[in-house]
């Protein structure tokens, strides 16, 4: 019965048991009810959506094609982090840099390419079509916040680039690929939500 409301209002005979899918196939007779159909549009479904989920959780599932374009953008930007934070890291190993100080350097090198690249990504097509402010402050706002928001990614390849490699023996752009897949999930929970979908809640 999680789809099936009871409501006792005046005017009814019985208590009425509201229908808000066709898939729902509760018989409300079995309940002492009389049916109610409804309707609901994508609009009104959607608010209904977003008032019993938080918000994190309510928009990637009312928005699946722009969930979509925002994991593409960032798998390729995984790619353009590995591709730059491993080409510092040969560029030092030629002239003999400490692990110490080239690792996280390759690293740092890795992740500001991929947000940049991720960021105008974002701006030009996962959220193209939403009616967030495209004004200069705005978009430099997002970008300050998006940067905000790959804290936690950042912090996980720093670390595991540094030390992995240090302590385990693992290769370098193992250690980077492991410090993305670390930071992925809170950074899709924060960047979706706080840089581009806050005004949109």
């Amino acid at each position: 019965m999680n789809s099936l409301k009871r409501l006792e209002k005046p005017g009814f005979e019985k208590p009425i048991g509201i229908v808000v899918s066709n898939k729902d196939e509760v018989i409300l007779e079995k309940h002492c009810c009389e049916a109610l159909k409804i309707s609901l549009n994508l609009e009104d479904a959607n608010r209904v959506v977003r008032s019993v989920l938080p918000v994190f959780i309510a928009l990637p599932l009312i928005e699946p094609l722009r969930v979509m374009k925002f994991v593409v953008v960032g798998v390729a930007g995984s790619v353009v982090n590995l591709a730059v934070a491993q080409f510092v890291f040969n560029l030092f190993t030629s002239i003999g840099v400490f692990e110490l100080i080239k690792n996280p350097v390759s690293s740092l090198a890795g992740f500001e390419s991929s947000v940049l690249f991720n960021f105008i990504l974002h701006e030009r097509w996962t959220f193209a079509d939403t009616d967030i402010d495209r004004g200069f402050r705005n978009v430099f706002a997002r970008l300050v916040k998006y940067h905000g928001a790959s804290i936690a990614s950042f912090s996980s390849q720093i670390l595991l680039a540094t030390f992995l490699p240090i302590l385990l023996g693992v290769v370098f752009w193992l250690a980077q690929l492991t410090g993305i897949i670390v930071g992925f999930a809170l950074n899709f929970i924060l960047g979706y939500v706080y840089t581009w979908s806050r005004s949109r809640v």
